[in-house]
């Protein structure tokens, strides 16, 4: 199976456009960072910056596609059928990748990383701010 065909399913299924569906896992990603993790402006400016939570984040949105498509079936429907679901599918993704239904954190090696980046970042902008 590749990598997105769930996310293209499911797209297919809630009649959702490639730019809809990208800024709903955007936003759903910044609402977690600051709603979840609990982090001031600054550690979501720089957390949202990191290709390591990113990467984290795409795979745990893949693994809740996966939970739905597998759970509905919806890889066996026939295309013809997506209208008839299209409804209860959504809500049924909206839900499973809602805040409240999150039970996930990222582990110690992306937040790690991430923080890393943080403070190379700062380092590069104190260098900067001293040669000025």
């Amino acid at each position: 199976m590749r990598k997105d065909e769930h996310k293209h399913l499911l797209q297919g299924i809630m009649a959702m456009s490639a730019d809809a569906y990208n800024q709903h896992v955007y936003d759903v990603a910044i609402d977690y960072l600051h709603q979840v993790l609990e982090l001031d402006q600054w550690g979501q400016d720089q957390l949202q910056a990191a290709s390591h939570f990113w990467v984290w984040w795409q795979e745990q949105w893949a693994r809740r596609n996966n939970i739905l498509v597998n759970e509905f079936g919806i890889a066996e429907m026939d295309k013809a059928d997506f209208e008839h679901y299209r409804e209860v599918i959504t809500a049924e993704f909206n839900k499973i990748h809602s805040l409240n239904s999150l039970n996930i954190y990222p582990d110690r090696i992306v937040m790690e990383n991430s923080f890393a980046d943080m403070i190379g970042i700062m380092i590069d902008q104190t260098k900067r701010g001293a040669t000025t």
